[in-house]
């Protein structure tokens, strides 16, 4: 019950929680035994998000049109379209391309292209992989959770601060890959390269990055801030932009100014 109501709480706070189910999901299949045990675990947080989604409806919240977030429930096509290279390249983030969901944001076509080649870099580790997933049920686990996770995601542009929640099964599929390269004896060299790349991004690279990563909200602020003071301040005039570089210049401008 203490969960149930955690995973409200967390709906009620951000929708980004719904990535929780990808999690629960992913639980039931792998490593619950027995239809009626996974229907019994999962029924409770899908009445949670239900009713979440009725009330957020009844309330009147929501998006539309606005080209940066896609409701599945409401705008499906869109969401189809962009579901397999966003999911796609969020994961392939998450698990080894740090610090590169940003800046793809701000170049015109360059998500889906970058997505569909993080789809085929994901299948080439999948077969890589294949081994340690046939015969360790805690890393199908991690790896179905990661995906699953990652797919409510894809409802807005990909961004690195949307990996929090994925990226807790994505390391554990991360430490089961490195315990069995260590424990196995004599592993591929290709799966043993993986480890030591891993090793060095996730334990090295990354908490030397941080700093910087950090810091990009900081330089963001000032981005929106200086675009909002560029424009006139008289409001009888109607001021039109033309090509605005991104959809922050007309996302935030609007409400800094007012």
């Amino acid at each position: 019950i203490a969960a149930w109501l955690c995973f409200a709480l967390a709906l009620a706070s951000s929708e980004v929680a719904l990535a929780v189910l990808g999690c629960l999901f992913a639980h039931a299949v792998v490593l619950d035994t027995g239809a009626r045990r996974r229907v019994a675990t999962m029924a409770p947080y899908l009445v949670v998000a239900l009713t979440w989604l009725v009330v957020r409806g009844l309330l009147g919240f929501g998006t539309a049109g606005t080209g940066l977030y896609v409701q599945p429930w409401s705008e499906p096509l869109q969401f189809a379209a962009v579901l397999l290279p966003r999911t796609a390249l969020l994961v392939t983030s998450v698990l080894g391309l740090p610090l590169l969901l940003d800046p793809l944001a701000y170049l015109p076509g360059a998500t889906q292209t970058a997505g569909v080649l993080a789809a085929f870099a994901l299948a080439g580790l999948a077969l890589l992989l294949r081994p340690i997933l046939r015969a360790d049920a805690s890393a199908r686990f991690f790896e179905l959770a990661t995906v699953l996770s990652a797919l409510p995601l894809a409802a807005t542009v990909p961004q690195d601060r949307h990996t929090l929640l994925f990226g807790l099964p994505a390391f554990g599929l991360v430490s089961r890959v490195l315990v069995a390269v260590a424990e196995t004896g004599p592993s591929p060299r290709s799966l043993r390269a993986l480890g030591w790349i891993w090793l060095i991004l996730h334990g090295v690279i990354a908490p030397l990055l941080m700093p910087v990563r950090s810091w990009t909200p900081v330089v963001l602020r000032q981005f929106t801030e200086a675009s909002a003071e560029a424009l006139p301040d008289d409001p009888s005039r109607t001021v039109v932009l033309l090509a605005a570089p991104s959809d922050l210049h007309v996302m935030y401008t609007p409400t800094l100014r007012a």
